[in-house]
């Protein structure tokens, strides 16, 4: 019975000691229907009146016992008291007989008398050895005293008498103390009935209508928490699930509503990614078109200057210069031409618009162009890239676009990492490799590194500890390389450095239907 309540109690105010369950996903945890809980509680009233009812019932079986046996001590009484009043006459008939002259028909009375009252003695005797032994006695002085019908025989016949008096009163004092025992015991049965009919009915009250009231109130309660939840997610709310304290249709629904913040905030995250990319794509479409203009004005003038230098360098080398013999350095023209020209094309090379589609990349040569590309960034100055890239790397079959954003992404944050930095000379690693079918990005600083809490951090959306930052640069990696079943991990040291590593899996190949 305690066992059936305490499960109750657990269905039926579950979690009411604390809000601290871990949210489950939908189907998670075994569901206990309400329905199903209405039946354990009715079943559980019903077990406890069925119980109340056995413990009355045998209280009832006790009193109905006591009952009998006190009946029973009635009738020994009142056999007792018969008999005890019989046995007074013949006592009274043995004591007068003795004082009287008398003769054999006298005898024949007292005799008569003494087995009447030894008669109504027959029932008690089994029960009581002592009257049957002191009865013997008698039966024999009585015996004697119709075989010889004398006045001597009266004495042994009195005492005989006068034992059984004192056996019968003997026997009488236990009798009654027996009674009133009985008596006794059959208020203490009867009270104690009474006691657990009004204590169980009381506690039945008090228990069922106590959980009844707080299965209702929690169910309220849970009710206008999922409301608010709804309302908050509704308006915005992306913040931590809501605690699943119940595993019925209640629970369900709190499952559910969970589920929907996760999925709404699972697509807000992708169309901020996709947001992000189309930006980074908007951005160096720009770049491409404006370092394309720039290239195509400068371009120019460049290979004239070019020109005229190459011209100034040979009339240098024959002696036809006109300030020959004075300061003139013309291969430093070409020099610096040549530069400019190496820099319009490596801006033109690499801010060109990238390929949305998977297609076989050149990870290498994209990458050497995009160190190119960010080392003209105000963050790289003074910074050395340090490249180890696998000459023997096989082409990747994936999405330029973002193979880009990713390496950009990580090479400007660690540059943003050694901002401040001294003490040593500020660098940066870009290694490639390529292990067992998975292209292995890592890159890696000295800068000053993470503390364990904002490590585990890191890829949090819009978490950043930069005063400018948006935080969506390493959450923008983590979300191309998880699409594209990678993943990338980060380790840190505080004050030595951080390492990234980013494990793309090689994306098949489709196969056409000329192929």
């Amino acid at each position: 019975m305690l066992a059936l309540l305490r499960t109750t109690i657990r269905f039926l105010a579950q979690g009411n000691a604390g809000k601290c369950h871990t949210p489950a996903a939908l189907g998670d945890a075994p569901r206990i229907a309400l329905r199903m809980q209405g039946i354990i509680g009715f079943a559980a009233l019903v077990a406890y009146v069925a119980v109340a009812g056995v413990l009355i019932a045998k209280q009832r079986e006790e009193l109905q016992r006591n009952t009998q046996e006190l009946e029973r001590v009635h009738l020994r009484d009142d056999t007792l008291t018969k008999a005890g009043s019989a046995l007074a006459h013949a006592v009274l008939a043995v004591n007068e007989a003795y004082s009287e002259t008398w003769a054999a028909p006298r005898a024949d009375n007292l005799a008569v008398g003494i087995e009447a009252a030894r008669a109504s003695l027959q029932p008690l005797l089994p029960e009581y050895p002592a009257l049957a032994r002191v009865t013997e006695g008698i039966d024999r002085d009585v015996a004697g005293l119709r075989a010889l019908p004398v006045r001597a025989s009266l004495p042994g016949l009195r005492d005989g008498l006068h034992a059984l008096v004192g056996e019968l009163d003997t026997v009488t004092r236990g009798v009654r103390d027996h009674r009133r025992k009985l008596s006794d015991n059959y208020r203490i049965i009867n009270d104690s009935i009474t006691v657990i009919a009004v204590t169980m009915g009381l506690a039945g009250v008090v228990l069922f209508g106590g959980i009844t009231a707080l299965f209702f109130s929690r169910l309220v309660w849970d009710l206008n928490t999922l409301e608010r939840r709804a309302r908050e997610i509704v308006q915005g709310y992306r913040g931590a699930p809501l605690p699943v304290t119940r595993s019925d249709e209640v629970g369900g629904l709190m499952r559910a509503v969970n589920q929907m913040q996760s999925n709404l905030r699972s697509r807000e995250q992708q169309l901020e990614v996709a947001r992000q990319q189309r930006f980074h794509q908007e951005k160096m479409a720009t770049v491409g078109s404006l370092a394309a203009a720039i290239a195509h004005e400068i371009n120019n003038p460049i290979a004239a200057i070019s020109g005229m230098a190459q011209e100034m360098c040979g009339a240098e080398r024959q002696r036809m210069c006109r300030a020959h013999g004075a300061p003139c350095a013309p291969e430093l023209i070409v020099e610096q031409a040549q530069r400019i020209a190496r820099i319009t094309r490596q801006v033109s090379d690499l801010a060109g618009p990238l390929s949305a589609q998977r297609q076989w990349v050149d990870v290498n040569g994209l990458a050497r162009r995009i160190c190119n590309f960010v080392s003209y960034d105000r963050r790289m100055r003074g910074v050395v890239i340090d490249l180890d890239l696998d000459g023997q790397l096989p082409a990747y079959y994936g999405v330029p676009d973002e193979v880009s954003q990713i390496m950009m992404n990580l090479l400007l944050n660690a540059a943003d990492a050694l901002a401040t930095l001294t003490g040593r000379k500020p660098r940066i690693g870009l290694c490639s490799r390529f292990d067992q079918g998975v292209l292995v990005l890592t890159v890696s600083d000295n800068g000053h590194g993470m503390d364990e809490i904002t490590r585990a951090r890191a890829f949090e959306e819009g978490f950043t500890t930069k005063t400018s930052g948006s935080g969506m640069g390493l959450f923008i990696c983590k979300s191309l390389v998880e699409a594209r079943g990678g993943a990338i991990e980060l380790t840190s040291t505080a004050g030595a450095g951080s390492t990234v590593q980013v494990r793309l899996p090689e994306q098949p190949e489709p196969v056409t239907e000329s192929a």
